[in-house]
């Protein structure tokens, strides 16, 4: 069983290509995953090099790490601390403010802004994002109705 860190949804599949950290001495760092399924609390993985009971025991504790080319596209706007602190600027109304809290929906995420305007809170799907750079503001295109006021 795996369970998503900071707030990700489960992003494993099978075929993909994983390392587990920390090392150990007696199993191989690289695995792949040959299977995976949605559980009540996390998601039912199985690995290549682990046939048995023993070996499933083993990787308690242990994180699995993925290539980005294998995560979906703008996985980075699903990890709250990457985005928490960033300015939003609109394209028409220019700065919103800054992201203070990443809302989990079951279609799709909200972002809470805090700025000259007070709380404004707006969903993040693809129409409304123009630019979504490593640093620096995080450009929208949202109109009214596709904003919140808090």
């Amino acid at each position: 069983m795996t369970v998503p860190v900071n707030g990700l949804p489960p992003l494993l599949h099978a075929d993909m290509r994983v390392a587990l950290v920390p090392p150990q001495l007696e199993r191989d760092r690289f695995h792949t995953v040959l299977d995976a399924s949605e559980g009540d609390a996390g998601q039912l993985v199985a690995l290549s090099g682990s046939r048995s009971m023993t070996d499933a025991e083993s990787l308690v504790g242990s994180y699995v790490l993925a290539l980005m080319d294998e995560l979906p596209e703008q996985v980075e706007l699903m990890d709250d601390s990457w985005l928490e602190g960033r300015e939003v600027v609109d394209e028409t109304r220019g700065s919103l403010g800054h992201i203070v809290e990443v809302l989990r929906g079951p279609a799709n995420d909200a972002w809470v802004i805090q700025g000259p305007e007070g709380e404004v809170i707006i969903p993040v799907v693809d129409h409304l994002l123009v630019d979504v750079p490593d640093e620096g503001p995080i450009l929208v295109s949202a109109r009214p109705e596709d904003m919140v006021r808090g």
